[in-house]
């Protein structure tokens, strides 16, 4: 999901808890944020409040202080950009590329979650299958241990 404008933060944030909590049975206890107005203050403040939630602010600045969540955005960040610098797109497809990235991101296991699980598969609950996807336009190289590869 993508947003337009700041202010779709609490519509946006509603939607993709009730998902979670559809989907995973739970109940979201806590929230990380950095100290932005929209996430801390106003209707979804409020809404953390009445259904209990903690409200987990870090300092301002620090992005190492909000950990693997700053090193997912990184990982979500360098694959779209690299897809529209290698497939020579414009910018304008920015927002088609990250989530085409989050995408594939969500359908590789992850050492968070046990037994080489996908993220895909633990909310889904069935293995991802990516037979759908087509090749998007880019170049792709291989590593080998003491050896050099050309596309």
């Amino acid at each position: 999901m993508l947003l337009t404008a700041r202010n779709d933060v609490y519509d946006a944030y509603w939607k993709v808890e009730a998902l979670w909590e559809a989907k995973l049975g739970n109940h979201v206890v806590s929230v990380c944020m950095d100290g932005a107005k929209e996430l801390c203050l106003g209707r979804l403040e409020k809404h953390f409040t009445s259904h209990g939630i903690a409200m987990q602010v870090t300092a301002p600045y620090t992005h190492s202080q909000n950990g693997k969540i700053e090193h997912y955005i990184c990982t979500i960040e360098d694959g779209f950009q690299t897809l529209l610098a290698d497939s020579g797109l414009s910018m304008t497809f920015w927002g088609n590329t990250a989530l085409t990235t989050n995408y594939l991101h969500n359908c590789v296991p992850t050492l968070t979650l046990l037994n080489n699980i996908t993220p895909y598969k633990e909310m889904e609950h069935i293995k991802p299958n990516l037979a759908h996807a087509t090749a998007f336009v880019c170049d792709g190289y291989g590593s080998f241990p003491g050896k050099v590869c050309w596309n």
